[in-house]
């Protein structure tokens, strides 16, 4: 009689307890096993579509960036609204002026995003951390 193919993890466990007749498996340690190994698959999985997703958002932006560049070496886009645009120049002064004296707060809308990311991260990895712990 023929015995069904073995997992190789399984074939591993088998060989390294029959080594030693004396000592046993605890009763569903294979199952746990495979469970674990399910997980860190599934692990790997999430984190390899998270690796395809930042390198399309990154290539997305690079290509953006270079098609905009394109299109305003093409077009000249200063001389075209200096042309078209009328006061063109006037505005671009007002939004110096009002950029200048608006630094600070900009700034600190700047910084408080930065803080509100942080708090953000920080509750997640917390959360993460207390499900691993749990699970």
């Amino acid at each position: 009689m023929t015995q069904p193919p073995v997992e190789p993890i399984e074939r591993l466990i088998s060989e390294a307890l029959s080594a030693r007749s004396d000592v046993r498996a605890p009763e569903g340690f294979a199952e746990r096993v495979d469970t674990r190994l399910l997980y860190a698959q599934l692990l790997e999985r999430q984190r390899r579509s998270i690796r395809q997703a930042w390198a399309a958002g990154i290539g997305g932006v690079i290509t953006l960036a270079g098609v905009t560049g394109l299109f305003v070496g093409a077009v000249n886009v200063p001389a075209w609204a200096m042309e078209n645009v009328p006061g063109v120049l006037g505005r671009i002064d007002a939004a110096t002026v009002h950029l200048s004296q608006a630094a600070t707060p900009i700034l600190l809308m700047a910084a408080g995003g930065l803080a509100a990311a942080a708090a953000w991260g920080a509750f997640r990895l917390r959360t993460l951390r207390t499900r691993r712990a749990r699970g």
